[in-house]
């Protein structure tokens, strides 16, 4: 008997991590070199609100792929929990404690709140891993219904949390739950998105037919709308934990939803050149390599130019630094399959 045929890719999977991957990069392109006094009116606040979309995008992707993932054999789980383990350890590699041994007790305690703070991919690693060791030991939690509930409660707990502080050692573990020690990306809400898009996994893998399309731009429709309408009903909450505020966690879900559904019924017309497909699996290269290009001590953009670009140089930053990220990338998976066939 021949052995079943793999399952194909879901084409909006990979142009949502292609589009959020664009996106990654000039956001922080933009972001780190635009002159601050540009950065005001209708243009930056739309600009900075799409931003916003582009870590739940991520996030959401990354649970609807291993939905489709774990459905391999048993075999593959070590393989994806090395992955998710590289990821943790790129994030915290990212930010070397460069000042860990400076004389001044102060420069200490920032180079090691620093190096301690959760970013993206740590909070996605240990994530994965957390799924990994769920399907494992209970598998009933991979289940929609119940991954569901779990990705809703950490997005309820979040604002609970938020306003939790402490002082070092204790603070470095507040970090994978909230921002009040210089984390970005705490567990807590973000968590909840690879959660909700576990759950979301066979329904967007149902979305290369146009009913399945529809339902789900149907119910991102209406998540970015009651999302939207709670933000005018409930109180305001401070800037600083607004991150954490449900409403908004669920407007960004439900339009990062719709995004899904319109590259679904795009994919299904459109079949993806090599190198397309090659930049959305390749999307750690592309952070790390735009991320060094940007902030790399001494030699990175932000130290030459920083802050000081008009708005189309800044455009045309970015768009340099896509191009050059990209080339890295490509150039990284042809290494490795020249390797592989070695």
């Amino acid at each position: 008997m021949s052995a079943p045929s793999p399952r194909p890719r879901v084409v909006a999977i990979d142009l949502l991590r292609l589009v959020m991957s664009l996106q990654m990069i000039q956001g922080h392109t933009i972001g780190a070199l635009l002159d601050p006094r540009f950065a005001e009116g209708p243009v930056h606040a739309a600009w900075t609100f799409l931003r916003g979309l582009t870590a739940v995008g991520f996030l959401t992707a990354a649970g609807a792929s291993y939905a489709l993932a774990a459905r391999a054999p048993v075999r593959d789980s070590l393989r994806r929990a090395r992955r998710a383990a590289l990821l943790v350890a790129v994030g915290f590699l990212l930010r070397p404690p460069a000042d860990a041994l400076s004389p001044d007790p102060l420069l200490r305690a920032a180079a090691w709140d620093a190096f301690f703070a959760v970013d993206v991919l740590q909070c996605i690693g240990v994530t994965l891993l957390g799924l990994e060791a769920a399907s494992r030991f209970a598998p009933r939690a991979r289940t929609p219904l119940v991954a569901a509930a779990i990705g809703a409660g950490v997005l309820l707990a979040s604002p609970f949390l938020s306003p939790l502080s402490a002082e070092p050692p204790l603070r470095w573990l507040l970090d994978w739950v909230t921002r009040s020690g210089g984390s970005l990306f705490p567990l807590f809400p973000w968590a909840g998105f690879v959660w909700i898009g576990l759950a979301l996994g066979p329904r967007i893998e149902a979305s290369t037919e146009p009913r399945g399309a529809l339902w789900l731009g149907a119910l991102g429709a209406g998540l970015a709308a009651l999302g939207h309408l709670a933000q005018g009903w409930l109180p305001s909450v401070p800037p600083a934990e607004y991150y954490a505020w449900p409403p908004f966690s669920l407007e960004r879900l439900g339009l990062v939803l719709v995004l899904f559904a319109l590259l679904a019924l795009v994919g299904r017309h459109l079949r993806l050149p090599g190198w397309a497909r090659t930049l959305a699996q390749e999307t750690l290269v592309l952070y790390v390599v735009h991320l060094v290009l940007l902030h790399a001590a001494g030699i990175g953009l932000v130290h030459w130019i920083g802050p000081s670009l008009a708005p189309l140089a800044a455009v045309g930053s970015a768009l340099a630094m896509i191009a050059v990220s990209g080339s890295a990338a490509l150039g990284w998976a042809a290494l490795r399959s020249r390797r592989r066939a070695t």
